[in-house]
This record gives C-alpha cells, structure tokens and sequence, in this order.
C-alpha cells in the first residue's frame, strides 16, 4: 500500500485552487475554508485517483465536507486494486 499525507493532498489541492490565506487542516471545510467548486474538485480527485491508482465511489464523493475526509478515503483506497 503506497503512504499517503496530507501534505501531498494539500500539495494537489494547491495545484487547482489558491490556498493562500485560509485555513489548511485536516478540520477544513471543502468549499468554506477551502473555496473549491465543483469543477475543481473534479480535478482534484482526478489527479488524486490517477496518483494513487484508485477510484472513488459516487457514495465517497457525496460524504466529503472537510479536508480529513478526503484524507482518510484516500489512505483507507491508496494502492488497492479497484
């Protein structure tokens, strides 16, 4: 199984939107402290599934509201085989 931080999350999330000046934790808040829409996260989890080798289920995407969540999804699948 491949390790995964937050740091590298952060990082890919970086890459899409501008981080700067809000709050960056795993407590975050997905389109609140972290102002992404729709679209960007999108990218966002496209570049996290083509990094990590996985696929996020709808079911997964609907119960993202903070940075942790995202987190702890992307550990629990990084390296598994769909």
């Amino acid at each position: 199984m491949k390790n995964v931080t937050i740091e590298e999350l952060i990082d890919i999330f970086e890459e899409v939107v501008d981080l700067s000046g809000g709050r960056i934790d795993e407590n975050a808040l997905l389109g609140d402290d972290i102002p992404i829409d729709s679209g960007e996260m999108l990218r966002v989890i496209s570049r996290v599934e083509a990094k990590y080798s996985f696929k996020f289920e709808p079911e997964e995407i609907l119960r993202l509201k903070t940075l942790g969540d995202f987190f702890e999804i992307v550990r629990s699948k990084a390296g598994k085989k769909d």
